[in-house]
């Protein structure tokens, strides 16, 4: 077997073009305990200049005394032995092959236990140790898959796993939480009672039974770092964020097919409120052209947080599954509603086959057919007398659903579906069993990023051994470490996310937050009444009257209006003049229409003075001014003169 190739000067070194000739011979070894083979290259340049220097591979190997082939099983030799990592205890293939039984779901324990057993080592003399009760020897084998785990798994997900959000893509986002439930109680503690009182578990439980008295133990344990913040029924629980990614073709569209989309992360939190998701989308940068989710709030507000720019932030998309089961929860109670309100999503994209038949047939986006169903659907909801469903129709989701479904394109995606299987297969299956155990959110999203690798068919012993090669050969090999929590404080995944972590990925603070939260509320409500006002002409004509009185208390004689008007009269003149200049100038056929609608307008507005002085017999001035105030109301500028003048005759 020839010996490898200097990484410096050899084909695809640093310094491979300016080398004439490069030889490689062996050249001793290091660490007498663990000895790896050391080589010596001598090289001249094309310079001219001469010399040596000494090296070892990217993952060194193990000198041994009669070391095997493990493909064909011939001998080869001494140097040839085991490839061990440096500073690492076990060979690179074992590790590549326990990462591998992690990413499919594989305990810490058992993963560990095979990498032991694979590689015939007992424990460190230096680590902490725990009887094995399975195969009768000293094994911290648990501690050894989470040094592997925290070590490697952010490596691996960086070079095999998406590093940005999918440019022009659509991005469907998710939450999972994981609580600690009462048939996961019973299955893991056998005797343990599944209600979640502790009083009740510790009567059901016998003290003197050595498997009761260890299940009372975690039972205590478990309900005394439980917070009454984020916990479902007293007992602690936490939320998994996950977000599935379509990438558009050549074309700009999503093909459908078995696999159009992929897994694009996963992450462990405490909860799942607006600023963890802002967090969430923090942690990869990129902009998604499309957000797609159920109608969670908290989702919408992490959007406008993590993307503050308006003109840079994803567009929202709703899930039509979601929004049609809140529909349905709406109007449960009559099956007509239900029927429409199916119509009124599935009709458009794909039919639902012997569901129903819709009396008005599809047509393209934007037709009179698709606001049709939704005329018919508030129709039916009003007619029939649900008042539940009023609230919704008033909303703006229903504007926001409403809006899709008119502009609803076939090219792309309104289904959370791939997500939610994605989130069965690794967090049923691997997570859920034994959720109640993971209190280190730094070590759950490393166990979450190998069971997304596998989810994508990347979790090979090829893939990750060329990939901790690749990193190696940059960065030089890892150290082993645990990132544990401080015992002074409560585990990272039971508690939320500080002031530290959101300043972190450039976001406000708690208290920072609240008060941009205020502000959006004053800001939507103040949009609503606005909408409401230019609608509704029954609250218009009531904020008009409430308007007149204020006006009428506070400037009876119209005092501060007759001198706004004055001192202002002369510079929106001069504005007005120069404006209309500019116009003229560049376009003489819209300066033409823009002044007959501006005589029509005068004309107008000077038939409404004319008539309010005749019918209340005040001067020009005053007359202009109620004007004014009521947006040119005829009616309620005649209201306002009346309250006037009632009022000064009653000071009188």
């Amino acid at each position: 077997m020839d010996y490898p190739q200097c990484p410096q000067h050899g084909v695809g070194g640093a310094d491979a073009a300016q080398t004439l000739t490069a030889s490689v011979i062996r050249y001793g070894t290091s660490s007498p305990s663990r000895p790896r083979q050391i080589f010596l290259c001598r090289f001249e340049l094309k310079s001219g200049r001469k010399g040596e220097h000494r090296f070892r591979e990217i993952i060194p190997r193990l000198k041994a005394s009669n070391p095997v082939c493990p493909h064909c099983g011939g001998a080869l030799e001494d140097w040839n032995g085991e490839r061990v990592l440096e500073r690492h205890w076990f060979p690179a293939l074992p590790v590549a092959d326990c990462l591998v039984n992690l990413a499919k779901g594989e305990s810490y324990r058992k993963a560990s236990e095979a990498l032991r057993i694979a590689t015939d080592r007992r424990a460190d003399p230096s680590e902490p140790r725990r009887k094995s009760s399975r195969y009768g020897e000293f094994s911290n084998g648990a501690n050894a898959a989470q040094w592997l785990a925290e070590t490697w798994a952010p490596i691996l997900h960086q070079a095999l796993a998406p590093q940005t959000w999918p440019e022009r893509g659509i991005l469907a986002v998710d939450s999972l939480k994981i609580n600690y439930s009462g048939a996961v109680k019973a299955a893991r503690f056998g005797k343990a009672s599944v209600s979640p009182d502790l009083h009740e578990v510790d009567e059901s439980l016998d003290p003197d039974d050595p498997e009761d008295n260890a299940a009372l133990k975690v039972f205590k344990k478990i309900m005394k770092a439980a917070s009454p913040k984020g916990t479902a029924g007293g007992l602690p629980s936490w939320t998994i964020l996950g977000a599935y990614g379509y990438v558009p073709d050549a074309h700009g569209q999503f093909p459908r097919g078995p696999s159009p989309g992929k897994p694009w992360l996963f992450r462990s939190y405490h909860n799942s409120d607006a600023l963890t998701w802002a967090h969430f989308f923090r942690q990869l940068p990129g902009t998604p052209a499309y957000i797609l989710s159920d109608m969670a709030r908290e989702i919408r507000v992490g959007v406008e947080l993590a993307w503050p720019d308006p003109a840079k932030r994803p567009a929202m998309l709703t899930c039509e599954w979601h929004a049609t089961e809140a529909l349905k929860r709406r109007v449960q109670a009559d099956p007509v509603l239900v029927a429409q309100a199916g119509r009124v999503f599935h009709m458009y994209g794909r039919r639902v086959k012997g569901l129903y038949v819709p009396s008005v047939g599809n047509g393209p986006k934007g037709c009179w057919q698709r606001l049709w169903h939704f005329a018919e659907f508030r129709r039916l909801a009003r007619s029939r007398g649900h008042p539940e469903i009023e609230p919704l129709l008033a909303t703006p989701t229903w504007r926001r659903i409403m809006e899709q479904v008119l502009l609803k394109d076939r090219t792309l995606r309104y289904s959370t579906g791939a997500l939610e299987e994605k989130f069965i297969s690794m967090a049923q299956a691997h997570i859920v069993p034994r959720g109640e155990l993971f209190t280190n959110r730094h070590r759950t999203d490393c166990l979450l990023m190998l069971l997304q690798l596998n989810e994508m068919n990347l979790a090979t012993q090829a893939n990750f051994l060329k990939a901790i090669e690749a990193w190696i050969a940059e960065h030089g090999t890892p150290t082993q470490s645990r990132r544990t929590d401080p015992a002074t404080k409560d585990p990272t995944l039971r508690a939320p996310l500080t002031d530290t972590d959101l300043t972190m990925v450039k976001l406000p603070t708690r208290a920072r937050y609240t008060l941009w939260l205020d502000a959006r509320l004053r800001a939507m409500r103040y949009r609503r009444v606005k909408d409401r006002y230019h609608r509704d002409p029954a609250f218009r004509k009531a904020v008009n009257r409430r308007r007149v009185t204020r006006l009428a208390k506070s400037d009876p004689t119209h005092t501060y209006r007759k001198t706004w008007y004055r001192k202002h009269a002369a510079s929106e003149r001069a504005g007005a003049l120069e404006r209309k200049a500019k116009l003229k100038a560049e376009d003489p056929e819209k300066y033409l229409t823009l002044r007959r609608d501006q005589k029509r307008r005068a004309a107008d507005r000077k038939k409404k003075l004319t008539a309010v002085m005749k019918a209340t017999g005040a001067s020009p001035e005053d007359a202009r001014s109620a004007l004014e105030a009521v947006a040119w109301d005829v009616d309620q500028a005649v209201a306002s003169m009346e309250i006037h003048d009632a009022n000064q005759a009653q000071s009188a």
